[in-house]
């Protein structure tokens, strides 16, 4: 280990040094160096991970200590081969002879393959999870997230809903909805931080008996951040049974919805309301023109929203009790709750769900990462040792919603 520290810290200070000199830039590597600078930042991490914890797989150490004697080589090479880095370079370059420029172009591809080599071997020892541990926490959080603003929900419902405080929600909201029998629209709302259940939620009413028997036509609409005013018209008056033809203006198409409405019951969800506009300027007057009774079921991260949009309740969704968090975790990770493998996992898996902050939709990522994992104990310590909890990497979707201060508290279970 002492042996491959020596060399580690070689590298990195020949790395750094290249980094900042004029050869780097001039022959094109230098984006190449310095994301082979990110890696082996990460690399220190872990092998700082190995040493703490005394522990040491020989198959990715050795194939590490390949790369960096490797490294070490062409970084040499850089140094040595090439002209040193000075303010005269370039002269010095333009001015070689034709064959020689030329071979020093063959030279430059050579070298900037072999740092591109060097990467790509990074990339595939990190597959095992050491070097970028839980690193499928943040991609798969990324790829939530960067979905954040086009993302399309349903009313269909998730079968792994669970806790009581879900099921007593949706009764308090289905009978709010249908004891209203005013002619116009009411505007009920479920707000709440992302990833909190606010669309489970949604779900869970939508798909209530009652709801089925006191309205003739449901309709579940993902508005999200970024909506088209043309499509979101066209997209309601089909799911109400009409047809919008080859109507493509706002004010051809309000009239339409209005007819097709028919003087029927409505109970439409908007789900994932960023602006109040969508309702008050623009499907508020269709939708009381043409329907007899209705209700707008909205979910909206920010309360205001809701009161803008004149909504007679807003429910605040909180955060998942430990108990109804630890049930779901066993749903997504196939585990029987009053299994053997639940029972020798509970408690880490408790602390798991302790640092998920309460979120529904944190837990269900981590669950992702550990249905990859063995069912035992040391692995899930694993990934709730991980240095990915700090989410220093999160995208900003979920470190504004609340989850990073969720993931960093410290609960004792």
């Amino acid at each position: 280990m002492a042996t491959l520290d020596a060399l580690f810290g070689n590298c990195s200070e020949k790395l750094a040094a290249l980094i900042q000199d004029e050869v780097a830039m001039i022959l094109g590597v230098k984006e190449e160096l310095r994301k082979l600078q990110r890696r082996m930042k990460r690399i220190d991490g872990a092998l700082k991970k190995v040493e703490r914890e005394r522990t040491e797989d020989a198959a990715w150490l050795n194939e590490l200590q390949s790369i960096l004697h490797e490294a070490n080589d062409v970084f040499d090479e850089l140094r040595y081969e090439l002209p040193s880095a000075s303010s005269s370079v370039l002269s010095i370059l333009c001015c070689l002879p034709i064959f020689s420029f030329f071979n020093s172009i063959r030279v430059r591809h050579n070298l900037a393959e072999r740092i591109r080599d060097l990467n790509n071997r990074i990339d595939a020892v990190a597959k095992d999870q050491w070097i970028f541990n839980l690193e499928s926490v943040n991609a798969t959080v990324g790829r939530v997230a960067s979905m954040s603003s086009t993302r399309e929900t349903c009313e269909i419902m998730e079968a792994d809903v669970v806790g009581r405080e879900i099921e007593d929600a949706t009764d308090v909201l289905v009978e709010m909805i249908v004891a209203n029998n005013r002619r116009n629209f009411q505007v009920i709302a479920v707000a709440g931080m992302g990833g909190i259940g606010k669309t489970t939620l949604a779900q869970k009413v939508d798909n209530n008996p009652r709801i089925r028997e006191n309205f003739q036509v449901r309709i579940w609409i993902c508005v999200s951040q970024k909506y088209s005013a043309v499509q979101l018209l066209q997209e309601i008056t089909r799911k109400a049974g009409g047809s919008h033809g080859s109507a493509e203006r706002v004010l051809e198409l309000l009239p339409i919805l209005s007819r097709t409405l028919g003087g029927r019951r409505i109970f439409l969800v908007l789900d994932d309301v960023w602006r109040s506009n969508v309702w008050t300027d623009l499907l508020r007057n269709p939708l009381q023109n043409g329907a007899a009774r209705g209700c707008v079921l909205v979910t909206t991260r920010d309360q205001n929203v809701a009161m803008r949009m004149g909504a007679k309740h807003i429910h605040r969704v909180e955060k998942m009790s430990v108990a109804s968090g630890w049930e779901l975790l066993c749903k997504k990770t196939y585990l029987e709750e009053e299994g053997e493998d639940a029972q020798s996992l509970r408690s880490v898996g408790v602390q798991i769900v302790n640092k998920c902050g309460g979120l529904p939709l944190a837990i269900k990522v981590i669950a992702g990462v550990l249905t990859t994992k063995e069912k035992s104990r040391k692995e899930w310590e694993k990934v709730l040792k991980s240095n990915a909890w700090s989410m220093s990497e999160l995208p900003k979707e979920f470190t504004g919603c609340g989850w990073q201060r969720g993931l960093s508290s410290k609960k004792k279970v």
